[in-house]
C-alpha cells in the first residue's frame, strides 16, 4: 500500500546533529539499513517507517526522548533547502512564514505548515498527514516538534534577537518530563491539543529580518514558483493532488474538485485533464486516499467505526462499510478480525 514520503533534509539533519563525524554517521547508517549515500541526495524521498527506525535509533543512541525537539532547537535555515534561503532574504517574520508557509511542499511531503491570522496573535500550524500518528507515532511527533523548534530557531535567528511565542499547543500526549518543552520554547505549553500550533504576538511578525534582499528575495521567489510548476506539469501532478486530499481529510474539511483545483491554482478542467494524461481522475484519487487512511487508521485500533466514518466525510456508518467493501473486499469488521492474525 503506498504511503507518503518525506523528504531526506530532515532524515539528514537529525542524523548529523547527534553523528559528529563521518565515521560515526557511517555506523548509524549502516545500523538502520539506510545507504549513507542517500544523505547528500537533496531530491531523495524516504518511507514514513525508514523515518521512525531513524528517530528510534537516535533515541536509543543518545538516551533521550524528545530528540526531535532539541535537534530542531539547533537547526539552520539550510534543513528547508531552498525555502530557507528565502526565508533568509524576506522583509519581515510575517513574510518569512508566509513564505514556509507557501511553498513548505518543496521540503516537506509528510508535515504541512498553516499560518493563520487570530485576533491577538498569528499561528503556525504543523499538520501531519492522515494516518501518521496511527501508524508511526514516534517519529511524527518528533517531526512534528523538529519543525516546531526549528521554526522558532530559525525565526530568532533571522531577527537577531530572541523570539518567544506567547503559547504553545501540542497535538500529543504530555510526556512524564515534561519541563524540557516550557524551557526551550519560554512559553506555557499545553498537550493532548487537537493540533499543534505556536502562537505568536502581532508585533513580533513585524520585525525586519537582518539579511533582508529585494534581489535575492524576487530570485529565489522566482526559483520556487518555477519548481512547483515543475511538480505540476511533471509526473508529480498525482501525487500533488492526492497531498491535497490527504491534508483535506486531516482537518475535516469539504475534498471536493474545486477546492483541490483552487488549492493547486488551476481551473476544475484543467486539473481532469492533466490527471486523464496520466491515466487516472479525480474520483479515483480519492477513493485511493480514503482507502489508504482508513486501512491505516482501522491497523492502528484508537477509532471506531464511527469515528473512522466522520474522519472520512461519510454522513453515516453504512455508507463507509460500503465503500470499504469495494475497495478491499472485506467489511471493517472482517478486516480488523484479519489484523489480529
Amino acid at each position: 500500500m503506498e504511503f507518503p514520503t518525506e523528504y531526506i533534509g530532515l532524515v539528514k539533519d537529525v542524523i548529523y546533529s547527534v553523528c559528529r563525524d563521518e565515521e560515526a554517521t557511517g555506523k548509524f547508517c549502516k545500523k538502520i539499513n539506510l545507504p549513507i549515500e542517500e544523505l547528500d541526495t537533496p531530491s531523495m524521498q524516504v518511507r514514513l517507517d525508514v523515518v521512525e527506525r531513524v528517530f528510534s535509533a537516535l533515541r536509543q543512541q543518545v538516551g533521550q526522548e524528545h530528540v526531535g525537539l532539541l535537534c530542531g532547537s539547533k537547526a539552520s535555515e539550510s534543513v528547508w533547502g531552498l525555502v530557507g534561503h528565502l526565508v533568509q532574504v524576506s522583509p519581515n517574520l510575517q513574510a518569512a512564514m508566509a513564505n514556509l508557509c507557501q511553498y513548505y511542499i518543496c521540503f516537506s511531503n509528510a508535515v504541512e505548515f498553516k499560518l493563520q491570522q487570530e485576533p491577538d496573535a498569528t499561528t503556525l500550524e504543523l499538520i501531519p498527514v492522515p494516518g501518521w500518528k496511527e501508524e508511526y507515532p514516534y517519529s511524527c511527533r518528533q517531526c512534528v516538534e523538529f519543525n516546531m523548534a526549528a521554526a522558532l530557531h530559525i525565526a530568532s535567528n533571522l531577527v537577531k534577537q530572541p523570539i518567544a511565542p506567547k503559547k504553545v499547543e501540542i497535538a500529543f500526549i504530555q510526556p512524564k518530563e515534561s519541563s524540557t518543552y516550557e524551557l526551550l520554547f519560554k512559553a506555557p505549553v499545553k498537550f493532548n491539543a487537537t493540533t499543534s500550533k505556536l502562537y505568536f504576538a502581532p508585533q513580533a511578525m513585524k520585525l525586519s529580518i537582518a539579511g533582508s534582499c529585494t534581489v535575492l528575495y524576487n530570485k529565489f521567489k522566482q526559483m520556487l514558483q518555477d519548481e512547483l510548476l515543475c511538480s505540476t506539469l511533471g509526473g508529480n501532478f498525482r501525487s500533488l493532488v492526492k497531498r491535497e486530499v490527504q491534508k483535506r481529510l486531516g482537518e475535516h474539511t469539504a475534498c471536493s474538485i474545486e477546492l483541490i483545483a483552487d488549492s493547486l491554482c488551476m481551473s476544475v478542467r484543467s486539473l481532469q485533464r492533466r490527471l486523464s494524461l496520466e491515466g487516472t481522475s479525480f474520483h479515483q484519487e480519492v477513493e485511493e486516499v480514503k482507502k489508504q487512511v482508513a486501512q491505516q487508521l482501522m491497523k492502528a485500533k484508537q477509532y471506531n467505526i464511527s469515528e473512522i466514518s466522520f474522519m472520512l466525510g461519510y454522513n453515516d456508518c453504512s455508507a463507509f462499510r460500503k465503500a470499504f467493501k469495494k475497495w478491499t473486499g472485506l467489511n471493517p469488521k472482517a478486516f480488523s478480525m484479519l489484523q489480529q492474525v
